[in-house]
């Protein structure tokens, strides 16, 4: 079956949170994991917990990191690792996350990828409820 591993990498504790919410909605999570990249840690050490957690994950389809934001430290670390061959195949990254995109992943992971769907969902999430009532 095809079921790739997902991480969320974020800037302090958001990741954390993330994945809390999500067993909320979708229980226990198999291959599912978040690394958080806390105030003074060491670079080096965050990559390397990052590697070790892709390849927990992996179960051999891949894995998909959820990035909290676009050009910020934990983005740009998993994306220097498609300069590595080996990671190159392996990892799907979407950058600037909420967690409608996640959960959207979540529940339909064992279909065929599909990142263009998947940026349409968390953009449409994305809303003034107050435009929404006025209208």
């Amino acid at each position: 079956k095809n079921m790739r591993g997902i991480i969320i990498a974020s800037h302090g504790k958001f990741a954390e949170g993330m994945y809390d919410a999500i067993k909320m909605f979708s229980g226990e999570l198999e291959n599912f994991s978040y690394i958080s990249l806390l105030p003074d840690q060491d670079l080096n050490s965050f990559i390397e917990e990052l590697k070790n957690k892709i390849d927990k994950v992996n179960s051999g389809d891949g894995v998909v990191v959820f990035c909290d934001l676009l050009y910020g430290t934990p983005s740009n670390i998993v994306s220097s690792l498609l300069k590595e061959e080996i990671y190159k195949e392996k990892l799907e990254i979407i950058s600037g996350i909420n967690l409608a995109t996640v959960l959207e992943y979540t529940n339909t992971r064992n279909e065929m990828f599909d990142r263009n769907k998947l940026l349409e969902v968390g953009k449409s999430s994305i809303a003034s409820v107050n435009d929404m009532i006025e209208k």
